[in-house]
């Protein structure tokens, strides 16, 4: 995924963050550039409204990129859509995680 540039909310430049899934496991996850987020087999772009949308369960990601609210810029959507339960999986996981938004 990648976190468009925001200067007010002091994100400089686009922001990628990586999760590496397999098999129902994420193995790792990191914060990295843009550039390096453009490795990865799915990029979905979207800015920071509407990530924290996601991870705060008001936005199901599979909905988002059929609305147009977050782009699928690299990988293939039926791929996607055919592991909408692992997606969903990952944001119930996600927003389990306490987390300080940038702006709140």
């Amino acid at each position: 995924m990648v976190v468009k540039a925001d200067p007010s909310l002091r994100i400089s430049e686009d922001t990628g963050l990586w999760l590496d899934v397999h098999q129902g496991a994420c193995r790792e996850c990191k914060v990295v550039s843009a550039a390096d987020a453009q490795g990865a087999a799915f990029v979905l772009l979207a800015d920071h409204a509407r990530w924290k949308q996601v991870i705060k369960k008001e936005l199901d990601p599979i909905k988002g990129m059929m609305q147009g609210k977050l782009k699928l810029t690299k990988g293939h959507m039926p791929t996607i859509v055919k592991y909408v339960n692992a997606s969903k999986e990952l944001v119930e996981s996600t927003s389990r995680v306490p987390t300080q938004f940038r702006d709140d």
